[in-house]
Formats: C-alpha cells, structure tokens, sequence
C-alpha cells in the first residue's frame, strides 16, 4: 500500500508549539467532547489520532499510517515499523486502559471499512488521514487561544513525561524513539530493552497515560458547562455569563 505524508506541514511554521500544562486537561476533555458529539465525520479520525499522538508521542504521520496489523489490543502493543518510522527505526508504544478504548471505540465506531486504524471520511487521493490546518486553526481559536500544530502532541508528551511525572530525558527518548541531533544512538537499544525484560517502559507510558486523565478529570469538575463544538465558544461563554448573572441576581437584590 503506497502512503500519502501530504505536504501540509511546510505551512504550519509553529516551531515549539506545545499545549500547556495548565490546558492539558481543557484539550483532552474537548477533543473527546467531539469526537462524541461533532456530526462532522471526516474530523473524527483525526480527532482520534491527536489523542494517540498525545498519549504515546507518535508523530502525527506514524498514527495517521497505523494499520490495524501493527495493533495487537489483547498485549496492548503498538508496532511502528521502520518503514514507516521517520528515523527508519521499528518503534513500539505500549497501550493503557484509556488508549485500549480510544482505539476499540475507533474501530467499532469507523465509518468505513478500513485496513487503517484512522481512515480518511469522503474520499480523497490518500488512503490514510493528511494533515489538516483548519483543524489546528479551530483548536487554536476554540480551545486553546495561541498557536498549535499537530506535532504540538509529541512535543508535549515529552515536556509532560519529565515535568508533570518525572521521567528522565534518556528514558523520554526511548520512549519517543527519538535520536538527538550530534548524538550516538544504539539503533537497537530499544528493542534491546525488550529483550532485557519484555515490557520495559510499559510502566512509563502509564503514567503519563493516567496522569492526563486525571487533568481532564480535575478540569471537567470545574468547567465541564464550558464544552461546546468547534466555533461555539462565543455562545456558550455569553450562555454561561448570562446564567452567572441570573444566579447573582438575587443576592444583588436582597443586599440593596
């Protein structure tokens, strides 16, 4: 099968783009929000493969040519093989509860039959999702309000992994399959590690896993009445001022 990269990424010139820590949960809570409720379809694949990237650090192009082969549910393993891995190294990313169920929800939800694991809605020359700027746009304007890029998602798995769990940064890049610039990589220490003992860094991608998901959690006791669709975030603030403004009322009235 011949893969589409799409060249949408020469127009995204936001270098260091992350999303916050103090969005983090904010983000995580909309992009599920959507993906249940927008009827735009040919949005919930990369919906679904913006969370991926943000629970694992794959590059965007690595979960958009995901097939359902390199995806074994029962072990929860992902294999990125080395023809689709940017540094032509084979990759694996271990899954947790709430990875396990995006993915399961993906493929019992897809709309179309699919070798992939998110497949493009409406046809299209590629056989897989491309990148999408309007979609970043819509985050940046509904969500988030400063610049974002899909490649947002690696870069701050990695900045969360060291700040908000305390992983290491050698341990990080293990975790990214990532090779620094000027630096002398094992090309093979990774699976060397599996080898070693068979699940080495499984322990890692859970707890960047479960701690994302206590941000959302933290988030959404607090401002869950603040969801709304991309394009909504102007009537559903003017929505919520105006029921604070109706529950202060009468205590205006009775301190007169």
């Amino acid at each position: 099968m011949k893969f589409i990269l799409g060249d949408a990424w020469k127009y995204e010139p936001k270098e260091g783009a992350v999303v916050c820590f103090e969005d983090l949960g904010k983000y995580v809570a909309f992009l599920e929000f959507w993906i249940k409720n927008s009827r735009r379809k040919s949005a919930l694949s990369h919906y679904r493969a913006y969370l991926l990237c943000l629970f694992t650090g794959l590059r965007f192009h690595e979960a958009a040519t995901l097939t359902w082969d390199c995806v074994n549910l029962q072990s929860g393993v992902v294999t990125i093989t080395a023809e689709h891995s940017k540094t032509k190294r084979p990759h694996m990313v271990y899954l947790t509860p709430h990875t396990k169920e995006l993915l399961l929800e993906a493929r019992m939800r897809s709309p179309v039959v699919s070798p992939m694991v998110f497949p493009p809605v409406g046809g299209g020359k590629s056989p897989h999702i491309v990148l999408q700027s309007h979609l970043s746009r819509e985050i940046e304007s509904t969500i988030l309000g400063y610049p974002f890029s899909t490649h947002a998602h690696r870069r701050t798995f990695c900045c969360y992994a060291q700040v908000g769990v305390g992983i290491s940064f050698p341990v990080v890049q293990k975790m990214l399959n990532h090779s620094a610039r000027g630096q002398s990589v094992n090309e093979r220490s990774y699976f060397m590690l599996q080898r070693f003992k068979p699940g080495a860094l499984r322990d890692e991608f859970e707890a960047v896993s479960n701690g994302l998901v206590e941000l959302r959690n933290e988030w959404l006791a607090e401002h869950q009445s603040e969801l709304c669709l991309p394009g909504q975030a102007e009537v559903v603030k003017l929505a919520n001022w105006e029921r604070e403004r109706v529950e202060l009322l009468p205590m205006a009235v009775g301190s007169m």
